[in-house]
C-alpha cells in the first residue's frame, strides 16, 4: 500500500465520483457496504497498474524523459486539455449525447438557490447573518387577511410558491433558515442563525403577535420527534393554531441528474429505485403521532402527491424536485391546489 500510495490517492477520487455520478463501478442507488468494497478493490488495483505500467517507468525506467521533454510534454497535453474543455463548453457539453426530452429537464433543472426561497430576507443561508433578516417585509401582516407563519428550514422556504399562489386570501409570513427545525426544545446542533430565529419567535414574536395559523415544515429527523412534542405543547399553551407538515419525497441523488440518466437509457421507470424510503416512514409515523398525540391537522406530502405513484414532473418537463429534495416551484403549487381541494 505504500508503494502504490500515489498512485492510490490519485485514482480512488474520480472512481468514487463516477460511481456516485453514474454507476460506473456497480449498478446501485447508494454507496452500500457492497458498492464501497468494489470501489476499492477497484482503486487499489487501478494504482498496482498505474504504479507499474506508469509511474515506474517514467521515474527510473527506459522511458523516463529528459527535462526538455518533460516541458515539451506537459505543454502539449496542457494545450489538449484545454482544446478538450473548449470543445466541451463550445459544445455545451455535448448534448447530442441525449434525447430531446433529457435535454429538457436538464435546461428546467435550477444549479442556484431558487430566488423565491427568499434568500436573504427571509431565509438565512449559511453566507447570511440574523441581521438580514428582515422583519416588516416577512412578518408584517397587511389588509387584515388571515395569516400564516411558515416556520422552519428550506423545505419550510419551498412552500412559499404554492402558498402564494393557492391561498391569495392568506396573508404570508416567512421565517425560515437553512438547517433549522422549528422546535422549541432543540434536538440538534443548530447554527447560529437558526439559534437567533428561533428564539427570536418562540420568545418574542409569537407572544406578542396573533398569528392565524403556524405552519411547521423542515427535513425532519426522527430525532426532532421528542423537540415536536415540546413545539406542539408551547403552541397549545399559547393558543395558536397549529398545522404539521411531512417529510418532502427525497432521492439519493439530483432528480433531474437521475431523470436525464434514465431518459437516455430508455427506462425512465428506474428513478423510482433512487427514491429514499425513510422519510415515507416517518411520515407515516409523524401522521400517527400527530392523530393520536399531538392532536393537530398534519399534511402528508407522500398522501397528497404519491396516487398511487409519487410522480416525477412537477408539470411537462419540469422535475418534481430541483435537488434531491427540495419541491420545485411548480411543485409547490401542484401539491398546495391538492391540499386546498381536499
Amino acid at each position: 500500500i505504500g508503494l502504490i500510495s500515489y498512485s492510490l490517492y490519485l485514482w480512488h477520487w474520480p472512481i468514487i465520483v463516477f460511481q456516485d455520478a453514474g454507476g460506473m463501478v456497480m449498478h446501485g442507488a447508494i454507496l452500500t457496504r457492497p458498492i464501497k468494497i468494489a470501489v476499492s478493490l477497484l482503486s487499489t488495483a487501478v494504482a498496482a497498474l498505474s504504479w507499474r505500467f506508469v509511474e515506474q517507468p517514467f521515474r527510473s525506467g527506459k522511458f523516463r524523459p529528459g527535462r526538455r521533454a518533460v516541458f515539451a510534454i506537459s505543454g502539449f497535453a496542457s494545450l489538449l486539455l484545454a482544446a478538450a474543455a473548449v470543445g466541451m463548453l463550445w459544445s455545451h457539453g455535448m448534448r447530442w449525447r441525449f434525447p430531446a426530452e433529457a435535454l429538457k429537464v436538464a435546461d428546467s433543472a435550477s444549479v442556484d438557490t431558487p430566488t423565491w426561497l427568499a434568500a436573504g430576507t427571509c431565509f438565512l443561508g449559511p453566507e447570511n447573518t440574523f441581521k438580514d433578516f428582515t422583519q416588516e417585509v416577512c412578518l408584517a401582516p397587511e389588509n387584515g387577511k388571515p395569516s400564516i407563519l411558515f416556520l422552519g428550514d428550506s423545505h419550510a422556504a419551498m412552500l412559499r410558491p404554492g402558498l402564494a399562489t393557492v391561498f391569495p386570501d392568506r396573508e404570508l409570513m416567512q421565517a425560515t433558515a437553512s438547517d433549522c427545525a422549528p422546535l422549541v426544545k432543540r434536538m440538534r446542533q443548530d447554527s447560529e442563525n437558526c439559534e437567533n430565529l428561533l428564539n427570536f419567535v418562540f420568545n418574542d414574536y409569537l407572544l406578542h403577535h396573533h398569528v392565524g395559523t403556524l405552519l411547521l415544515e423542515a427535513r425532519w429527523r426522527r430525532t426532532d420527534l421528542e423537540g415536536l412534542d415540546a413545539t406542539i405543547e408551547y403552541a397549545h399553551a399559547h393558543n395558536i393554531t397549529v398545522v404539521l407538515m411531512g417529510p418532502s419525497i427525497e432521492y439519493d441523488k439530483p432528480e433531474a441528474r437521475l431523470l436525464v440518466l434514465a431518459l437516455r437509457a430508455g427506462k425512465p421507470e428506474e428513478i423510482q429505485e433512487h427514491r429514499v424510503v425513510g422519510p415515507q416512514m416517518l411520515d407515516r409515523d409523524m401522521a400517527e403521532l400527530a392523530r393520536s398525540r399531538w392532536h393537530v391537522p398534519y399534511i402528508s406530502i407522500y398522501d397528497d402527491l404519491c396516487k398511487p405513484d409519487c410522480p416525477v414532473y412537477a408539470t411537462d418537463s419540469v422535475p418534481l424536485l430541483f435537488d434531491r429534495n427540495h419541491l420545485q416551484a411548480e411543485a409547490s403549487i401542484l401539491l398546495f391546489k391538492d391540499i386546498r381541494a381536499n
